[in-house]
């Protein structure tokens, strides 16, 4: 029934836009959550993502590790770039 399939879905979502939002708490903060499912194809689904993890999704995330391996490899990389960078002003 589509009201059922609606609602376990709507709170399905609610939990990922929870435990997503747990793991970021201050502006400072980072961290790197991967959502690797068909189901993020779907635009029904995608809507119910929190606004700011959407802009984040790329056509490529929601169905295949690969790209998104070498994303995250990459943005822990600018993270470690970036904190070097705090630490060498803080030695001046």
């Amino acid at each position: 029934d589509k009201a059922g399939q609606e609602f376990y879905q709507n709170m399905c979502m609610k939990a990922v836009n929870q435990c997503v939002g747990r793991a970021i708490r201050h502006v400072g903060d980072y961290a790197a959550i991967i959502l690797v499912d068909t189901r993020y194809k779907s635009p029904a689904v995608r809507c119910k993502v929190a606004g700011w993890i959407s802009k984040r999704l790329t056509a490529e995330s929601p169905t295949q590790f690969g790209p998104c391996f070498g994303a995250l490899a990459a943005f822990f990389r600018s993270k470690k770039e970036e904190q070097d960078k705090v630490e060498a002003q803080r030695r001046e």
